[in-house]
């Protein structure tokens, strides 16, 4: 009996072929032992491609909500930075008068109150500093749109702590993120997978 189809891949055979010439099976030892039609295969359908924004575990009720997200502008955040700057400036001094320390001594204390500020407040505080409440934005994982981790929100303001590293974290941002959807302005942000989201209401 003449195989008419292929049994590996369904294809249709000539009379003597005795390879596949779709799929390169070998036909000769079951030229004999196959039936004349097709084989009963489940043909199962590609899953359409998700689009490239969206990964492919994101739920309908996330995606639904990343479309309908404001990614914040430069201004706003701007605006909140510098509310921001100068709380941690006045909570510098004021401690800085209790202590009366030396100038590198200063220095090293605004450091680590402008770390703990900007870090403790968006880890405890849903991504929201003080100015972030003010100007009504949150900082938030990029693909869940939901408040990040702790340690997520540690590596975003690493670099926001002192002004020549926040320039160096800015410029290289805007290198890297032009034309960014997400409005990512700073390389940080891109380390620690978050967005800044505009809160409505």
């Amino acid at each position: 009996m003449v195989l008419k189809y292929c049994p590996k891949c369904g294809k249709e055979l000539g009379p003597n072929d005795s390879y596949c010439n779709y799929c390169g099976a070998d036909l000769r030892e079951r030229m004999n032992n196959e039936p004349i039609g097709p084989p009963k295969t489940i043909v199962t359908t590609p899953q359409q491609p998700t689009s490239s924004t969206m990964p492919e575990t994101v739920s309908e009720a996330e995606k639904e909500l990343a479309t309908k997200v404001i990614y914040a502008d430069f201004l706003p955040r701007l605006a909140a930075l510098l509310i921001d700057g100068i709380i941690i400036f006045v909570i510098t001094l004021i401690l800085n008068a209790f202590l009366n320390a030396p100038f590198f001594v200063y220095n090293l204390i605004g450091l680590v109150i402008a770390l703990l500020y900007l870090w403790l407040l968006e880890a405890f505080n849903n991504g929201q500093t003080l100015g972030k409440m003010a100007l009504k934005l949150r900082t938030v994982n990029e693909k869940t749109l939901e408040v990040a981790t702790a340690g997520n929100y540690l590596v975003n303001n690493l670099l926001k702590c002192h002004l020549i590293l926040l320039i160096i974290d800015f410029i290289i941002g805007i290198l890297s993120n032009s034309g960014d959807p997400q409005n990512r302005i700073r390389i940080m942000q891109n380390a620690s997978s978050t967005v800044v989201i505009k809160i409505k209401g």
